[in-house]
């Protein structure tokens, strides 16, 4: 049986790869005919999908929004990204890894949830200036509604594993 560490490590990874892989190569190992046309789309939800998913994980661990309150053992979550991991790992931090990002892919998270991508749809009015000015990779907007790409997945996984670590995982 997999500590929760490992199954972290692993299960977060592994699911960030099969996407990767249907992505790269079609569901079915093809990107030609008919899904040749639809694979814009199938980024988009897949990688919509998986961030959901990820939020949905951090926020049954450790509660909603959980980046921007106190853990244990750090006040933080910026001070803790800006030195975690340890060198000579890039720390989160340098990935643009912080509470303000996350608090976008959040805003991200909610419109495709419930908005059909659509920011200015969603209950926080400031959705758009917080997406807008956390430039994440793999996010697109045209107007005021996000379309996502295959980058999104690693900044995803990354963020993931920066929470549980900040509260204690790790």
């Amino acid at each position: 049986m997999f500590n929760n560490r490992t199954k972290l490590l692993v299960h977060i990874r592994r699911i960030s790869g099969l996407f990767e892989s249907a992505i790269r190569n079609g569901p079915d190992g093809s990107l030609e005919g008919k899904f040749q046309h639809e694979h814009p789309t199938f980024i988009n939800h897949s990688v919509g999908f998986y961030l959901i998913g990820s939020l949905a994980y951090l926020e049954g661990e450790d509660g909603t929004y959980s980046w921007n309150k106190p853990s244990q053992a750090n006040s933080d979550f910026d001070v803790f990204a800006s030195s975690f991991p340890p060198s000579p790992k890039q720390s989160f931090m340098s990935r643009c890894i912080t509470k303000a990002n996350l608090n976008a892919l959040a805003c991200i998270r909610n419109a495709v949830a419930h908005n059909d991508g659509d920011l200015a749809k969603n209950t926080d009015t400031n959705s758009l200036a917080k997406v807008t000015t956390a430039n994440l990779p793999g996010v697109t907007l045209n107007g005021s509604v996000v379309t996502l790409e295959e980058e999104l997945l690693e900044y995803v996984r990354v963020s993931t594993l920066a929470v549980r670590n900040y509260h204690g995982d790790g």
